[in-house]
């Protein structure tokens, strides 16, 4: 499968596990591209004035720990739901080198909201010998926001570090599944896409633009890694593969639902084998 290498645009704050290196990149492009596609307006901060809770100010009480470590009211108003992004960008560095990925999938981004929202403070930690890097490469996300701003995090394996202090995070289970999926979805993309022991490809859309699902029996389960293809331009017979999304689930139905989200449930192959199958033969199976 052709590599693809996910572009960001201008603006994300990137830092190194190290600390020694910052990169700018920016999330103008994901959002527009966005607004673009659901019609969204692009009227500066009109999200924000809609979804704003009266009772809500600067000074109130956090509803949530990881509140506490970053005094930004964009960053409070997306953990305490009254801004939602519009797209999630990923980076993660690491001896491989930097490899990063996004999506615009409202499931994706609220497992990214849901995980900030459980995770809790284990250790404040402020002695300056203490207050060092664990791991060789970092993760960075980045929420892209409908007004065309963006919310920055970096993590340090289980720590945020601030400019005075390291905070040690517990409860981050679903935060570092959340991670865990995009950072597949990075190497995927740039290692040259979904393996080929599938059991089966769901597959929908025509023309210039089709997806796919690809579907691997774990025995216990079901891996599912949804691939967007593209003609690299009109009428060409090249195409370019995206993987969009990944994830595990316990049924066959359930992979179903995942491709529908992706317009990949139209009807599915074998592989080796030239014959076309409805979803029904998938879910009989």
């Amino acid at each position: 499968m052709k590599k693809i290498f996910v572009i960001l645009g201008l603006a994300v704050f990137m830092m190194s596990a190290c600390g020694q290196k910052e990169e700018v990149v920016d999330v103008t492009y994901q959002v527009e591209r966005v607004r673009e596609a659901d019609g969204s307006s692009t009227d500066q901060g009109q999200d924000k004035t809609q979804n704003a809770d009266p009772a809500s100010s600067t000074g109130q009480t956090k509803k949530y720990p990881i509140e506490t470590i970053y005094d930004d009211e964009a960053f409070d108003d997306i953990i305490e739901g009254r801004v939602t992004p519009v797209i999630v960008l990923y980076g993660q560095g690491g001896e491989a080198g930097y490899v990063t990925s996004d999506s615009d999938d409202a499931e994706v981004i609220n497992d990214f909201i849901e995980g900030f929202r459980e995770v809790t403070i284990k250790e404040v930690i402020t002695d300056p010998d203490k207050m060092d890097y664990v791991m060789d490469g970092g993760e960075d996300i980045v929420f892209g926001l409908p007004d065309g701003s963006q919310v920055n995090i970096a993590l340090d394996g289980q720590r945020i570090h601030m400019e005075d202090a390291i905070y040690e995070l517990d409860n981050k289970d679903k935060l570092t599944e959340a991670c865990h999926m995009m950072s597949e979805v990075a190497y995927m993309n740039e290692f040259g896409g979904p393996s080929d022991n599938y059991i089966a490809v769901l597959r929908g859309g025509s023309g210039e633009q089709t997806y796919q699902t690809y579907v691997y029996d774990l025995k216990q389960g079901y891996e599912y890694v949804i691939v967007e293809s593209t003609t690299v331009s009109w009428g060409a017979t090249e195409w370019n593969y995206v993987v969009k999304k990944c994830g595990v689930v316990s049924t066959k139905e359930e992979v179903v639902e995942k491709a529908e989200a992706y317009g990949s449930a139209e009807f599915m192959t074998l592989p080796g084998d030239n014959s076309v199958y409805t979803i029904e033969e998938f879910t009989d199976s």
